[in-house]
């Protein structure tokens, strides 16, 4: 997908409201694209954290200690703990339908946040929001 398409589709995403167009931009300038199918696992609890991820279709459960405690659809960005708080994985990533995502490395993410504080404000609100409401135990 190219990177104005992706832009378009960031910007659709309730997640992303209110997030500028440049930072949306540059968020999709550095995401990689990929397709996982039904049941693969996107990381493993206790694992070392080494991407985050922005769901674009399809559903991710997150597992913990082997029990599914939630599961996020288009716009959820999960995987993205670990990375904020440069800690182990705390749960088990699961592709529960196809899945289509945006992929970022540790830099690319840890990047995006210094240069664009909105969005790591976005991220972090989506983040605790999802702890409080059991919606969507992150990783």
């Amino acid at each position: 997908m190219a990177v104005d398409r992706k832009t378009e589709r960031l910007a659709q995403l309730t997640t992303f409201a209110g997030v500028s167009r440049r930072a949306l931009r540059r968020l999709a300038m550095l995401a990689d694209e990929v397709d996982v199918p039904e049941g693969a696992h996107l990381s493993e609890q206790g694992g070392t954290a080494a991407e985050a991820f922005i769901v674009m279709e399809g559903t991710v459960a997150v597992e913990r200690d082997g029990d599914e405690v939630a599961r996020n659809g288009p716009g959820a960005v999960v995987g993205e703990v670990a990375l904020i708080d440069h800690s182990v994985r705390n749960a088990t990533l699961v592709a529960r339908t196809p899945v289509h995502l945006l992929v970022f490395g540790v830099r690319e993410f840890e990047a995006l946040l210094e240069e664009f504080p909105e969005l790591a404000q976005r991220i972090r609100e989506d983040a605790a929001h999802r702890r409080g409401t059991g919606a969507g135990a992150t990783t």
